[in-house]
């Protein structure tokens, strides 16, 4: 499962579909603060603990990305592996 997935599974299990569906798009990129006091108000939440809560979730999903690619080259080796390569 790829790390975007996981993301949205982790919010929809909580019944947070909306949340991650507005939050998706600003998990690999900072955007100018204007951007985030429009993103607070649709989500009717102050700016600052949105800008928190984004850090976090850009973190997490960094994490999830290294343990995808992770998972990936040992897959790989192993297959070489198995292959006699």
């Amino acid at each position: 499962m790829f790390a975007k997935e996981q993301m949205r599974n982790f919010f929809t299990k909580r019944g947070q579909e909306t949340t991650i569906d507005l939050m998706a798009p600003f998990l690999l990129t900072n955007q100018e603060k204007g951007v985030y006091a429009s993103l607070a108000e649709t989500m009717g939440k102050p700016e600052a603990p949105l800008r928190q809560r984004l850090s976090r979730l850009r973190q997490r999903y960094g994490q999830l990305l290294r343990e995808h690619v992770l998972g990936t080259i040992s897959d790989e080796r192993i297959s070489m592996t198995n292959s006699g390569m």
